[in-house]
């Protein structure tokens, strides 16, 4: 009887072996994205800055480097409001697998060990 017990127990610590890493792979995917968004957003910082210079160094007067700034920061809210929408699309999609990952996990998780235990009890009343 312990035998039978002991092999749905040993399957259940496999299915959530399994279970985490694949939710440490969901959660891997979503940091290298994030990551990503974050290098690009480097990107722009840094180049703006460099266009920031370029256009002090070389505005002919007030009108042209407040017309410069004016366009410049233009284009850099473009790319903030273009990497929010990505970063709300990664977590919208990492949200998404996790609760997929977790409903497939409850589901199959525990359906081996309530069978072994409830033929273990009919066993037993027998």
């Amino acid at each position: 009887m312990q035998f039978e017990i002991m092999e749905p127990w040993a399957q259940f610590g496999s299915t959530c072996y399994a279970s985490l890493k694949e939710l440490g792979e969901i959660s891997t995917k979503t940091f290298e994205k994030l990551g990503e968004q974050q290098l690009g957003l480097v990107n722009a910082y840094v180049d703006t800055g460099i266009k920031h210079a370029t256009l002090l160094t070389e505005s002919k007067g007030y009108t042209d480097l407040v017309a410069g700034q004016t366009k410049l920061m233009t284009e850099y809210n473009e790319k903030m409001l273009d990497a929010v929408r990505k970063t709300t699309d990664i977590m919208t999609d990492s949200k998404d697998e996790v609760a997929a990952w977790f409903e497939l996990t409850q589901e199959n998780g525990t359906a081996p060990v309530k069978k072994a235990v409830l033929a273990a009890v009919k066993k037993a009343a027998a």
